[in-house]
């Protein structure tokens, strides 16, 4: 049991999404649950993952888009937008992108198959659009230790 006010949890592949076609804490599914049971309920929570070549948000939970401001070139959530959920913000792809030669035109189509596991109306320019950034990106956390409270970016 803690009582910090941030839990990182790192994972080199992401643990929430439904997409199958990449690696993923999905092709594991007991293993899968039995962490995501540790997880549940844990305040101030945060899962931050990779190896995919886009960036996403992804929860346990559907969430309005109250709790996240996301533009194409910058995501931020706080302590307050995983209260009940667990959230997991993926960042990859420094040096490679997924809209670039290997999967090229491939990669939205491959990532809009799979959105359920994605916040919804992620984009305060368009809440119809999907809740990924398929171009370079990289992540970083911004902790306000007077407050207790953090927030991921991903620009």
């Amino acid at each position: 049991e803690s009582n910090a006010s941030m839990h990182v949890i790192v994972s080199s592949v992401q643990v929430l999404t439904t997409n199958p076609v990449v690696e993923s804490w999905g092709h594991f599914p007991s293993e899968r649950e039995r962490l995501l049971k540790m997880l549940n309920n844990v305040p101030g929570l945060v899962i931050l993952s990779g190896d995919v070549h886009h960036a996403e948000i992804s929860t346990t939970k559907q969430r309005s888009n109250q709790s996240i401001n996301e533009t194409e070139n910058e995501t931020k959530i706080s302590k307050a937008a995983n209260k009940g959920a667990i959230v997991e913000v993926t960042s990859s792809g420094l040096t490679h992108a997924c809209d670039e030669p290997f999967y090229g035109p491939l990669c939205k189509p491959i990532l809009d198959a799979f959105p359920t596991h994605r916040f919804k109306g992620g984009d305060t320019k368009d809440a119809s659009a999907p809740s990924y950034f398929t171009s370079r990106n990289f992540g970083s956390i911004d902790i306000d230790w007077l407050s207790r409270s953090f927030q991921v970016h991903v620009h």
